[in-house]
C-alpha cells in the first residue's frame, strides 16, 4: 500500500483558482465531456488543471513488474462556510476501483481487470483482447456461470456483453462503445521532457460509466507502460490544437 498523501498541490503552471461546486455521489449523473491529463498519482481536467479530480496510489510510470495493483479514487469536493464566513473547501476521497495488472499465468482468466470497491460502479470488469475475428480489447463484465446462463436464457451471448472497447489507432486509441460509438480519444504526448497522457472525453456519460472508462484508460495506460510501448505520438503543440479545436454535433474533438 502506498504512503503518499493526497492531494498535491496544483500544477507550477496554473494560475487561476480551482472552480469547486457541490458534487453528488449519483452513479446516474450525466456529466459532459472533459479533456484530463495524467500528472503522476494524479488525473486533471485539462488545460484548467486547478484541483485533482482522480487519484492513483502509485505513480504508473515508476512502476515495475511486481506491481500488481493501484488504487483508483475520485475525489469529491465539497465548500463549506468556515466560521468567518469565508468558503472553505475540504475533499473526500472515494475508493471505487483497485487496478490490476498480473503477471501472464497460463490459465489466468485475464491480465488486466477492475476490482470494485464500490457498489455504484461497473462491477467486475476484465480488459482482454476481442474475440476472433474482432480487434482491439474488449472492457467486458466479469460474469458467474450463473449469470452467464442468465443472460443465454435471454437470448444474449455473455461474450458480446462489453462497456468499451479500446483500438489503436495513428494518434493513440479510440475507446468505443457497445454500440461503435467514439466515447474518448487517448493521446500520449511530450512536454518539457516529461510524457503526459490525456484522455479526451468527446460524449455525455453517467458517472458510473466516466469513473469506469477513466480507470479503465489508467489500466491501459499501465499495461501499456509494462509493454514499454508508451512512446509519444503527438508535440505538445498538436495536443495543444485539439483541446482548443470546438467540438463537432456529436460533440466528438476533431482529433482523428
Amino acid at each position: 500500500m502506498s504512503t503518499e498523501q493526497a492531494p498535491p498541490p496544483a500544477p507550477p503552471s496554473v494560475e487561476e483558482p480551482p472552480a469547486y461546486q457541490e458534487q453528488r455521489d449519483d452513479p446516474n449523473e450525466v456529466l459532459q465531456p472533459v479533456n484530463l491529463v495524467m500528472h503522476g498519482r494524479f488525473i486533471y481536467s485539462s488545460p484548467n488543471e486547478s484541483a485533482p479530480l482522480y487519484e492513483l496510489s502509485r505513480t504508473i510510470h515508476a512502476q515495475g513488474e511486481a506491481t500488481t495493483c493501484i488504487e483508483f479514487k475520485r475525489l469529491d469536493y465539497r465548500v463549506r462556510t468556515g466560521a468567518d464566513g469565508s468558503p472553505d473547501v475540504a475533499h473526500r476521497e472515494k475508493h471505487l476501483y483497485n487496478l490490476m495488472h498480473l503477471p501472464i499465468i497460463f490459465g489466468a482468466g485475464s491480465q488486466m481487470s477492475l476490482q470494485p470497491m464500490t457498489r455504484k460502479g461497473l462491477g467486475d470488469v476484465s480488459l482482454k483482447r476481442s474475440p476472433f475475428p474482432h480487434s482491439g480489447f474488449r472492457a467486458s463484465r466479469q460474469m458467474s456461470e450463473h449469470e452467464a446462463e442468465r443472460e443465454k436464457k435471454r437470448g444474449r451471448d455473455p461474450r458480446r456483453e462489453y462497456h468499451f472497447v479500446v483500438k489503436e489507432t495513428k494518434h493513440g486509441f479510440e475507446w468505443l462503445d457497445q454500440e461503435g460509438t467514439a466515447v474518448a480519444h487517448q493521446v500520449v504526448s511530450e512536454r518539457d521532457g516529461q510524457i503526459e497522457c490525456f484522455l479526451f472525453v468527446s460524449v455525455p456519460l453517467t458517472r458510473r460509466m466516466l469513473d469506469g472508462l477513466v480507470a479503465l484508460w489508467c489500466l491501459w495506460v499501465w499495461h501499456q507502460h509494462t509493454k514499454g510501448k508508451q512512446a509519444p505520438k503527438k508535440g505538445w503543440q498538436e495536443v495543444k490544437r485539439i483541446m482548443e479545436k470546438p467540438r463537432d454535433q456529436t460533440g466528438i474533438p476533431r482529433c482523428v
